[in-house]
């Protein structure tokens, strides 16, 4: 049992992460049309509020005794840790601060592992927060970015963070969507997860009608929009490793997943035809870019630029 201390920082920790969540997921729309002449200070904010909430972990896990962590992450942390590091102490950067960046950039968010530990008493109630929570914060940014893949480069939707067209790019005659994020990287991850998260979030309602499933589908049919190809064949892979789980550990029955397949065949055909531009768009920057200098270097330049 948590004592009073413990309990109010549990309670202060869950408030602190979801105002964490709300600003990682919306820093980018204050940094480009809110705050643009405060921009950078939005880092330092988001910093402090994700080492409070670790700090507040800490405490409330003070004493307590957890079962050892899963094989797979023992195996993939150790070596996503260790790609980090080859790449912040590359000797070629143009300056070690920024291999520092890199190293609290991509090592902080681990810390998550401790926080999510602290703040929810098993898996299954954090999920069921995160459900809840998951339309208002997937809705908008997906909406926000089908409308910026309509409108003008010049539009108040594509400006930039500290303005310049020049940083928008573009696919084929469309602007690639940011969506409420810095930059398009940011925009794509968040794509990903978010598809992971609301198709794990079907699972337990066998893909019904309802709003985890119309959730999906916006994530889904705002895939395109970022002009990422990484993003396509991400969601691709996660969705047939997802399914792949399921068939095997029997937690849909064979008759459930043909209606499933069906059902987002179906939905996947129709919100193409709803709105066909970003994924011609997307699809021209598939069959054009083995023409481009560097861009077939890009699959695996990302984990090889530290050994160069």
């Amino acid at each position: 049992m948590l004592n009073s201390t413990q309990a109010g920082l549990q309670n202060l920790g869950r408030i602190l992460f979801l105002i964490y969540i709300i600003l990682l997921i919306y820093d980018g729309a204050l940094r480009k049309w809110i705050f643009p002449t405060y921009e950078k200070y939005i880092f330092f904010v988001k910093d402090i509020i994700f080492i409070s909430i670790v700090g507040s972990a800490l405490f409330v896990l003070k004493g307590r005794k957890f079962s050892g962590l899963p094989i797979a992450l023992k195996t993939v942390v150790p070596i996503y840790v260790l790609c980090v590091l080859l790449n912040a102490f590359n000797p070629n950067l143009p300056s070690p601060l920024v291999g520092f960046l890199g190293i609290k950039l991509h090592l902080m968010p681990i810390f998550l592992i401790v926080v999510v530990a602290a703040l929810y008493q098993n898996l299954n109630n954090f999920l069921d927060h995160g459900k809840r929570l998951l339309p208002l914060l997937v809705i908008p940014v997906c909406l926000i970015a089908i409308a910026q893949v309509s409108a003008p480069q010049d539009s108040i939707l594509n400006h930039a963070v500290r303005g310049g067209l020049n940083s928008v790019p573009n696919m084929r005659d469309l602007t690639r969507a940011s969506g409420t994020f810095s930059y398009v990287t940011g925009f794509g991850a968040f794509l990903i997860a978010m598809f992971s998260l609301t198709l794990v979030a079907n699972i337990s309602t066998k893909f019904k009608i309802n709003t985890s499933l119309f959730v999906l589908l916006i994530v889904i049919s705002s895939l395109p929009t970022n002009g990422s190809r990484a993003v396509l064949m991400s969601a691709a892979i996660i969705a047939i490793l997802t399914f792949t789980a399921i068939i095997w550990k029997r937690l849909i029955d064979i008759s459930t997943i043909i209606k499933v397949f069906s059902v987002l065949g179906v939905s996947l055909i129709l919100v193409v035809i709803a709105n066909p531009d970003p994924w011609q768009a997307l699809m021209h920057r598939f069959m054009t870019s083995y023409h481009l200098p560097g861009e077939t270097a890009r699959f695996h330049s990302g984990i090889t630029n530290a050994l160069n």
